[in-house]
């Protein structure tokens, strides 16, 4: 018989090369042991000549490799259509589009349904720097309110939930909780400046600002008023601000 007919092993002791029928003999003459006092998993057997472990085709690799490829590009698509959230006039976007189409709902003007330049009652103001630093980013909204105080809650909790749906757009929000303490109450107090009935203030107290025209001159405009405001008005002279803010700011 062939060798490479023949099944080979190695002795698990000495490593000694054997044919599968003497290792018995070989480990009771040289080693004085029975087979019964080895491990046979120990005893390895010798591939024979030509005989090859399996392996995976190339056929099979470049499959599995097609198959990422179209998950991951169904993946990409996927979550970009995700993200596309495009409206009109005034609806969210990420991109802002909806200014470019835009109609605002007020103006400049000295009643109660416009913007102003100057405080109804106190005349010219001086805007906090915070404020005119923001500016340059986009339109500073805020309110003013404390964390445990009931009747202003529901007015701070709309102005935050709508701050959050254009947070991608050219708008600047401060949540001016004063019971935080720091420089968020210092910027809290900063802003009973825009309070349009003066003194005593009362809050929640809702402030927006912008950058609008006049007379040649981009100027700060704002308003602001205090206690409750329908969701849709809030919503209104936000979209407003972020208008005019675009128009007047080269964006």
């Amino acid at each position: 018989m062939k060798e490479q007919d023949e099944t080979w092993v190695i002795c698990p002791i000495c490593k000694t090369k054997l044919k599968k029928e003497n290792i018995s003999a070989h480990l009771r003459h040289v080693h004085d042991k029975k087979i019964e006092d080895v491990d046979e998993s120990l005893i390895k057997v010798i591939p024979k000549k030509g005989q090859q472990k399996p392996r995976v085709s190339k056929a099979v690799i470049a499959g599995v490799f097609v198959v990422l490829v179209v998950v991951v590009v169904a993946l990409f698509f996927l979550f970009s259509g995700f993200s596309d959230n495009s409206d009109t006039n005034g609806s969210h976007s990420s991109g802002s589009s909806w200014l470019e189409s835009y109609t605002p709902v007020h103006s400049l003007g000295t009643g109660n349904d416009g913007f102003w330049i100057d405080h109804p009652i106190d005349g010219s103001i001086t805007h906090p720097q915070w404020v005119i630093d923001s500016l340059q980013k986009g339109c500073v909204v805020f309110v003013v309110h404390r964390m445990y105080c009931t009747w202003c809650a529901p007015q701070a909790d709309r102005v935050i939930a709508l701050a959050e749906k254009y947070e991608h757009d050219n708008l600047v929000f401060y949540d001016l909780d004063i019971d935080q303490g720091g420089a968020t109450e210092m910027k809290g107090y900063d802003s009973l400046i825009y309070d349009p009935d003066g003194a005593p203030h009362y809050i929640a107290l809702t402030g927006i600002i912008t950058l609008i025209e006049k007379d040649g001159s981009k100027q700060v405009a704002w308003h602001a008023w205090e206690g409750d405001m329908e969701e849709s008005e809030i919503e209104d002279w936000m979209k407003d601000a972020m208008y005019y803010h675009h128009i007047n700011s080269g964006g």
